[in-house]
């Protein structure tokens, strides 16, 4: 059972708006019962066959800039918070994200995790589940599931499409 005081809790974000939705709740949750947030980022482990070979390349050897990037959020994000009287954490992870997610819950005694669903239902989503479903499953710490406004969503998908837009590729 999580005591509700000094908790720790662990914040996965995308930085997309929706994941700053949650952020922003977890922060309420953190000063009403005196807690702690582990800001969290996952990239991605990406990897590819080379064609004849079976030689993995895996996205931390290319993509040290991704970390990098991420990082530089995740310390202003918590620079942000912490301006507000919060107390936080930076953690990156590499690999899939639900699965790095519920390992550090579990190895680092988080009281709770809490992530952002925007509820929108894409093809992809579909067929294989979304990170916040699939954490939801796999999780054996208590999870909050934070239902992003659809307006927030709206104004973020446009945002994408314009970002696509601006680097011409057409669907």
């Amino acid at each position: 059972m999580v005591q509700l005081q000094d908790i720790k809790i662990l914040v996965p974000t995308d930085f997309s708006e929706a994941s700053f939705y949650g952020v922003e709740q977890a922060k309420q949750l953190a000063r009403q019962f005196n807690g702690e947030l582990y800001l969290a980022h996952v990239v991605e482990s990406l990897e590819y066959n080379e064609q004849w070979n079976f030689t993995h390349t895996p996205v931390e050897d290319v993509g040290s800039l991704l970390r990098k990037h991420a990082r530089e959020k995740l310390q202003h994000l918590s620079s942000l918070l912490e301006q507000d009287g919060v107390s936080t954490h930076i953690v990156m992870m590499t690999g899939v994200p639900y699965i790095q997610l519920c390992k550090y819950a579990e190895q680092h005694d988080m009281d709770m995790i809490v992530i952002t669903t925007t509820g929108k239902k894409r093809l992809e989503t579909m067929i294989l589940g979304s990170t916040t479903e699939r954490l939801l499953r796999a999780a054996t710490r208590p999870v909050m599931v934070v239902r992003v406004p659809d307006s927030l969503h709206e104004t973020e998908h446009k945002k994408q499409e314009l970002y696509l837009n601006s680097l011409n590729i057409i669907f």
